[in-house]
């Protein structure tokens, strides 16, 4: 038998709701704070890709490993930027 544990974390960000929207989906912001570009088309069944940057690439590089030009990607599923509630 496999046990599975789930951890959940929470984070509260004192800044406006779209704030951290536009730092979690605007490539110039993902590029700035996390390092890497990413890349969304927001639609349902839209593209998302997590692209490698070129300080990562060397630093792991100087371990030995080869990480691939995209660490992840897959489908938007759902969207739901933040929105102005009354």
């Amino acid at each position: 038998m496999t046990a599975f544990t789930t951890q959940v974390c929470r984070v509260y960000i004192k800044t406006p709701p779209r704030d951290v929207w536009d730092a979690i989906t605007r490539p110039e912001w993902t590029e700035r704070y996390g390092g890497e570009r990413v890349e969304f088309d927001l639609r349902p069944g839209g593209r998302y890709r997590a692209l490698t940057g070129a300080l990562l690439k060397a630093r792991s590089a100087e371990i030995g490993l080869e990480v691939p030009d995209v660490m992840a990607d897959g489908e938007v599923v759902e969207s739901d930027p933040p929105r102005r509630r009354r």
